[in-house]
């Protein structure tokens, strides 16, 4: 066989399966060159006897030319990987986000009022440029923006648009503003850059932020709240502010968030919004107030009570920012005695002039130890309550000078010795006068309080305090007296009235009805009247005053006059005149006709939050209250 075939045969996938040729090493065998060496014999091949050297280059062959795909696919694996390291190393020396950087500069202590400035900077340290930034700056919510050129303000931050910051680039924006708070606060300012590296689309973000402390505050306050109370108690708190700067400031209100447990008894002066709140206005430079609280506290022993008051501003947007703030603590401490008090079986009520008022004062011992010699008083506002008709019955004594309800043993034996929880009730009854709703007491927010206190020898004083002496207080709040009245007139002036009198059948007669309200003791708040006309009765659109709010129902004939808030100390009353005209019908001849169904005022008391609702009901032709139309001028004639 020659070199060729040989070859062919050495490398063909199926060379064992053709034929088993075998190798034989004969030194005898000639070669063609005529010398000895290897022969080769059909019957006697040995693959074994192939140089091992050609065997793996064989087999090598024989693996790349079943596995070429393999080689090819590692080699672009190297190729790739090359030329992401080579690329990753040559973009990080062209950007690298940690080279953007961004600062902020202004105080870190201001003045709580004070306007003050603040600088964003930012730098691009790269050779490459920062594509579309924004500059977005966090604001707390102690700081209100004054001034800031290119940001647009969206809640508590402010966004502007930087651009395309090149090479090497560089800019910085200020704005300036207010930080509101009481002293040693502290704020932060943040600032977020939002930037693409040129060439790629992924959007990256640095940020800084920098710490602002309130280090004064141009308003001074000062609170003050007793250091100990026992539960039911009274308490009285003082605040007092004042205006240190050589600066006007306005829309300041003063806050007072009162205590679990507490309850407003009395207020100098009165609260102008809710039962805490008081609207100073402007204050002047070196202007000041004081605002004093009375009421009564409860609580368990050990317990502390937080008095906070604020002083600030209100915002445009309804918020309150505090320029100053303060806080004063009562601790609770307990006695062996208590006592308790309610009023119509109620703890709280509201009450109106010639109301009867029924007391019922629970006591007890709850100590572990009997007490001698219990004496319990009652301390009595006599102003507003028609002593002449106080009900003690054959219990208790009363003292006029002083306004006090006293019960001893001499009444109660069992005061004498009271045994560890032994307790008892005592009773009286006084009426409300009658006579309080006058224009003296306008605005006055009128409440009727007793004090009732539990005490004996045996309770002990504590060492360098004021001896423990058990006290329950309790008011009744007065509601405000509201007159309303409706009238009716044909004879008028102010809109002149025309049609028969008597009404005729089938002509048009007008009548002039008035609504008129007045309001003593306390504000009102939404006042309506609602007016309600019969059918068959036309309302022309004519009314006095010309500036009221009305709006009218055609459908259901019905006006509302809108009134809105009514002070009690608005000198007069508050009148409406509407005009309406009726055509009677044959089956009204000999009968008055409703010209008006009903009435209805509707509001709230501002001082005891209650509602107030007045009715009035019809009214027909016969308008006694209009003298200029004679008694046989009231029924329809044929």
């Amino acid at each position: 066989m020659g070199l060729q075939d040989l070859n062919e045969r050495i490398h063909h996938r199926d060379f064992k399966s053709d034929r088993d040729m075998k190798t034989v090493y004969d030194p005898g065998a000639t070669h063609r060159d005529g010398e000895g060496g290897v022969g080769f014999d059909a019957e006697h091949w040995d693959e074994s006897q192939i140089p091992i050297r050609k065997t793996m280059l064989r087999r090598f062959v024989e693996f790349s030319g079943r596995h070429w795909k393999w080689y090819v696919g590692g080699i672009v694996v190297l190729i790739v990987g090359a030329f992401v390291v080579n690329f990753s190393a040559l973009r990080s020396m062209l950007f690298a986000n940690e080279r953007v950087t961004v600062s902020i500069t202004g105080p870190a202590n201001v003045a709580s009022g004070a306007v003050v400035s603040f600088t964003v900077h930012w730098d691009n340290r790269n050779i490459l440029a920062a594509k579309n930034a924004e500059m977005e700056v966090i604001f707390p919510e102690a700081f209100r923006l004054e001034k800031a050129v290119g940001l647009s303000v969206q809640g508590n931050s402010a966004k502007a648009s930087v651009g395309d910051i090149g090479r090497n680039g560089s800019g910085e924006m200020t704005f300036s503003g207010k930080f509101y708070g009481s002293k040693g606060s502290l704020s932060y300012l943040k600032t977020n850059l939002r930037f693409a590296p040129a060439g790629l689309s992924s959007v990256f973000e640095t940020g800084n932020q920098v710490g602002v402390t309130i280090a004064s505050s141009p308003l001074f306050l000062e609170s003050s709240a007793p250091l100990e109370a026992a539960d039911g108690n009274d308490v009285d708190y003082v605040i007092r502010y004042q205006n240190d700067s050589d600066l006007e400031y306005s829309n300041i209100r003063l806050v007072a968030e009162y205590p679990d447990g507490f309850h407003l008894v009395l207020a100098t002066p009165n609260p102008t919004e809710g039962m805490g709140t008081w609207r100073i206005g402007n204050l002047l430079p070196g202007a000041s107030g004081e605002v004093r609280i009375h009421g009564t506290l409860n609580g368990r022993k050990d317990e502390g009570k937080v008095l906070r008051a604020s002083l600030g501003v209100l915002q445009g947007d309804g918020t309150f920012v505090a320029y100053e703030q303060q806080e004063r603590s009562t601790r609770m401490i307990a006695s062996p005695l208590s006592i308790s008090q309610t009023v119509n079986g109620q703890t709280g009520l509201t009450a109106s002039p010639g109301d009867l008022l029924k007391y019922d004062l629970n006591y007890v011992n709850s100590g572990t130890l009997s007490l001698r010699d219990v004496i319990i008083t009652v301390q009595l506002d006599t102003t507003q309550i028609d002593m002449a008709r106080l009900a003690l019955g054959y219990q208790g004594s009363f003292d006029m000078a002083r306004g006090m309800i006293t019960w001893t043993a001499a009444d109660f034996p069992g005061l004498a010795h009271l045994g560890p929880n032994e307790g008892g009730t005592l009773t009286f009854s006084v009426p409300i006068k009658s006579d309080i709703a006058t224009d003296a007491n306008a605005g006055k927010r009128l409440s009727i309080r007793t004090v009732a206190k539990i005490d004996s020898p045996d309770v002990p004083t504590p060492t360098g305090a004021n001896k423990v002496i058990a006290s329950n207080a309790l008011d009744v709040l007065v509601s405000s007296v509201v007159n309303f009245q409706t009238f009716g007139f044909y004879t008028d002036t102010a809109i002149p009235n025309t049609g028969p009198i008597p009404p005729k059948v089938g002509q048009e007669t007008t009548y002039m009805l008035r609504f008129s309200v007045k309001n003593y003791l306390n504000d009102l708040s939404g006042v309506k009247v609602s007016i309600n006309l019969p059918t068959g009765v036309r309302y022309t659109g004519k009314f006095l005053p010309e500036n009221a709010s009305v709006n009218y129902n055609d459908r259901t004939g019905q006006l509302i006059w809108d009134i809105g808030n009514l002070p009690a100390t608005e000198l007069g009353s508050r009148d409406f005149s509407m005009q309406v005209s009726i055509v009677p019908a044959p089956n009204q001849v000999n009968r008055s006709p409703n010209i008006l169904l009903s009435a209805m005022l509707e509001g709230k008391d501002s001082f005891t939050g209650k509602g107030v609702r007045i009715e009035r009901a019809e009214k027909t032709t016969q308008l006694i209250e209009d003298k200029g139309i004679p008694i046989e001028g009231y029924n329809v004639v044929p």
